[in-house]
């Protein structure tokens, strides 16, 4: 599946195997079974094709090499490798998704390794052991906040090319952007919707009381996100214009938005 997993509590996995070599041959199994958990993070050789297929590991530690900082995006060179580069990473991302280690992986980043209590809730909770911990540890992840800014320069290039391309500058330009596919629909498959972006003006409200550093925040959140990215005016107008501590809760916060922007 594209999304999601069909669970079975059954070991089916050799009897599978067998029926697909059973109306194949001994490679089929490898086209039509999803790679291992640990090759999608380390990466594998495609045994039909033999290519090289890079893992999860290996694509965010070129991110964090080559482009720690999306600011630093400027030149169409480094625009065309950097969407190239987090088209990368969203397939695999996409992928990983579907694997519970994964979420895993992802649940750890917001628990306080140093609060016993804390581990132990988690390890309860996942099933997983101390060694397991210890083995995700040693895997780097993005940052929220930095998969935020790299979603709204992924979307900021996407709309300067066509932009661009539609224009002189094409002609101009030496740089051929027919191999990059712009991963559009993995984007969308992650979108946040307006009620949850203004459920985050709420939260985030309560605990920083500071204008300039909530919109900050929720800028991010919006350019990150390709079917809110022309509200981004009309939420921070909102922010600025509206006693959000007036505001008792999230619905409230929906309501007065809506009215608002009437």
């Amino acid at each position: 599946k594209t999304f999601g997993n069909i669970v079975t509590f059954r070991d089916l996995e050799k009897a599978t195997i067998d029926a697909i070599t059973l109306f194949g041959d001994s490679n089929t199994k490898n086209v039509v079974l999803e790679k291992s958990y640990k090759e999608y993070l380390e990466g594998f050789t495609d045994i039909v094709t033999g290519e090289a297929r890079r893992g999860y590991v290996e694509v965010v530690k070129e991110l964090n090499e080559k482009f720690p900082s999306s600011d630093a995006i400027v030149t169409e060179k480094d625009k065309k490798e950097f969407a190239k580069l987090f088209g990368e990473y969203l397939r695999v991302e996409n992928i990983l998704q579907n694997y519970d280690e994964f979420n895993h992986l992802k649940a750890l980043q917001g628990v306080d390794i140093n609060n016993p209590e804390a581990v132990s809730a988690f390890k309860e909770g996942h099933f997983v052991t101390d060694e397991d911990i210890a083995a995700m540890q040693k895997i780097e992840l993005l940052k929220e906040r930095t998969v935020q800014d790299y979603r709204s320069t992924y979307n900021d290039i996407r709309d300067w090319l066509r932009r661009e391309k539609s224009g002189t500058a094409s002609e101009e330009s030496t740089i051929d952007w027919d191999d990059v596919v712009f991963e559009i629909d993995l984007l969308k498959s992650q979108e946040i919707n307006l009620d949850f972006i203004l459920e985050l003006i709420f939260e985030h409200n309560k605990k920083t009381k500071d204008k300039d550093t909530l919109i900050t925040e929720i800028r991010r959140v919006i350019r990150a996100s390709i079917g809110n990215r022309a509200k981004e005016s009309l939420v921070v107008d909102f922010i600025n214009e509206t006693d959000l501590d007036t505001l008792q809760d999230k619905a409230n916060v929906i309501d007065s938005f809506f009215v608002f922007a009437q």
